[in-house]
């Protein structure tokens, strides 16, 4: 059986969440600020740049959306707590997930470019940094709660069900 948790906790853990995520974006973000005042950005060809600048684009929505959480219950429920706003925050966390996975694989084309000056070992090898991260922030956390809802549904169904054929039950 779960353990209730207090709607305060509920929060806390939420708004640290984001708090957790926020400083891994902002340094990417700063770094990205940073490349375009690089000698050798100007050197990249035009692809490249357009590449980084959406790429840049991606970090600051991830940006917007996992600091909204904190900014909404600054201004909506500076002292209160309530579960829609749980999962509004949940929401917007994940949803600020994916562009920083956007940014991520388009700034590994950027640097794979650098290095190799190949387009296409490039692209192939922003793959993973697309793939590992959906995988782990996206696809198991929906396949185990998708595995919990079924083990929660076919615990109440067998708390429900009727005791025939059970020993000791007619």
């Amino acid at each position: 059986m779960k353990e209730e948790i207090p709607l305060k906790d509920l929060i806390k853990f939420v708004l640290e969440e984001s708090r957790v995520i926020l400083p891994g974006v902002q340094a990417l973000f700063g770094f990205q600020l940073i490349a375009v005042f690089n000698d050798r950005f100007a050197e990249l060809d035009a692809t490249t740049r357009y590449v980084h600048l959406i790429a840049t684009f991606f970090s600051c929505i991830s940006v917007a959306l996992i600091m909204a959480p904190a900014a909404y219950h600054r201004q909506v429920e500076p002292e209160a707590a309530s579960h829609a706003f749980i999962q509004y925050a949940s929401k917007l966390i994940c949803a600020g997930l994916l562009p920083l996975i956007l940014s991520m694989t388009l700034d590994s084309y950027v640097i794979t470019k650098v290095v190799t000056g190949d387009s296409v070992v490039s692209w192939l090898a922003s793959i993973a940094p697309a793939v590992l991260p959906l995988w782990l922030w996206y696809y198991i956390p929906q396949k185990q709660k998708r595995r919990m809802e079924r083990a929660k549904k076919v615990a109440i169904d067998i708390e429900h069900a009727p005791l025939q054929g059970l020993p000791g039950r007619t």
